[in-house]
């Protein structure tokens, strides 16, 4: 799709790319295992939404998102920290089937999308996104992507957009690549005492 000590925005690759999940600021984590998204899988509709919506962000979507695992090096986008819970007031969107309302990701905007260092900048909306984990890599990144701009775009018609993704994050890259971003260069900044990297991407205004 960073708090406290920001996380990127962009979050995996499938577009948790947008920063990926979280670039958003505040979560609260509980103790889960590899074994989480599978259950959780079990639970839910084995199929993609036909058609994506985008509707307001409850205590229930981030109780959801507070579950998610992500596996090998896109765990940095696990949470780590007993935080508060984000809700719709700091910028966060559910991205869910339009049929159920079932959530299968978020977006923020603003503040939350920012990483250290990384400022407001005038006539730029930053803008982070993330995707429940038991979904990405499965070639939903574009449409999930497609689905958040255009929503984003109807609010901020002329902005441009502005992602940041971590530079190791080749798929986030590719994907944003894809939805039309343009590299802008780097933005680098400590997170957790070490210091990370990230490519900056906008996305100019139709």
């Amino acid at each position: 799709m960073p708090h406290g000590a920001r996380r990127p925005a962009v979050q995996t690759g499938s577009l948790t790319a947008l920063p990926n999940a979280r670039t958003c600021r505040r979560r609260v984590v509980n103790s889960f295992d590899r074994a989480t998204n599978r259950e959780r899988m079990g639970r839910m509709s084995d199929r993609w939404p036909e058609h994506l919506t985008v509707r307001p962000w409850t205590a229930g979507d981030a109780r959801s998102m507070a579950a998610w695992r992500y596996d090998g090096p896109w765990r940095v986008y696990n949470l780590s920290a007993q935080e508060e819970l984000p809700d719709e007031d700091d910028g966060y969107m559910a991205v869910a089937d339009a049929d159920d309302s079932r959530m299968v990701g978020f977006y923020c905007i603003g503040e939350e999308a920012r990483v250290p260092g990384l400022g407001a900048e005038l006539g730029v909306v930053d803008l982070g996104v993330g995707m429940d984990p038991i979904w990405v890599g499965n070639g939903h990144g574009v449409s999930f992507g497609r689905v958040v701009i255009n929503y984003v775009r109807r609010a901020h018609p002329t902005a441009m957009l502005r992602v940041v993704v971590q530079s190791w994050n080749t798929r986030s890259l590719r994907l944003v690549q894809r939805l039309g971003f343009i590299d802008s260069g780097h933005h680098v900044c400590v997170q957790n005492g070490l210091p990370v990297t990230y490519v900056v991407a906008l996305l100019p205004a139709p």
